[in-house]
């Protein structure tokens, strides 16, 4: 795809506005793919980012970190991935790697292929969300609460008769935390 360029949603400036423009597609390198971004999810720290005017330095910035498409191209030594196949994956802050546009880089190893019964919009609700529950119980503190991974390696629970309250358990990131935790029990509101 050199030379051929493709519409992004751009953040002109350090806390400025956004416009639809044109980039450059890129082409993906060794162990990447190009995947043509058919859904892409909202997430907290885009708003922030635009706000806040952290984590980003180059502008005009492209924003979005849950990519969800078709793999359009695949880089040298990649062979689990091929031309049309349904992936998702977590994208990047920086231009390539962002979903808010046609098409993202993103790398082999921490892409998955979406199961027939998921739409790309339910597939593109997944990784940040995920990634927020999985760093919130089990990364150390003060990053998360340390918990140690709840299965041994026979696969059975460590925690087995051990409740955790999850207090909105109602969120994508609460239920990925009740996933992630199989003794979980969601704290009700009513």
């Amino acid at each position: 795809m050199s030379g051929h360029t493709h519409k992004a949603l751009l953040l002109l400036s350090k806390q400025g506005k956004l416009a639809l423009g044109t980039r450059n597609t890129p082409r993906p390198g060794p162990g990447e793919l190009l995947v043509k971004v058919l859904a892409t999810s909202l997430n907290p720290i885009d708003w922030k980012i635009q706000r806040l005017g952290v984590f980003l330095t180059d502008y005009p910035a492209v924003l979005g970190t849950d990519v969800a498409g078709e793999v359009e191209g695949v880089g040298e030594g990649v062979t689990t991935f091929k031309k049309g196949e349904r992936v998702f994956c977590q994208g990047t802050f920086d231009n390539n790697g962002a979903s808010f546009q046609n098409f993202a880089i993103t790398t082999a190893a921490t892409t998955s292929k979406i199961p027939s019964k998921y739409s790309y919009e339910a597939a593109s609700t997944v990784p940040v969300a995920f990634t927020a529950a999985y760093v919130g119980l089990y990364n150390a503190a003060p990053y998360g609460l340390g918990f140690a991974w709840p299965l041994d390696a026979a696969g059975r629970g460590k925690y087995a008769g051990i409740p955790l309250v999850i207090l909105g358990g109602a969120s994508s990131v609460g239920q990925y935390g009740e996933m992630l935790h199989p003794f979980a029990v969601r704290a009700s509101t009513e």
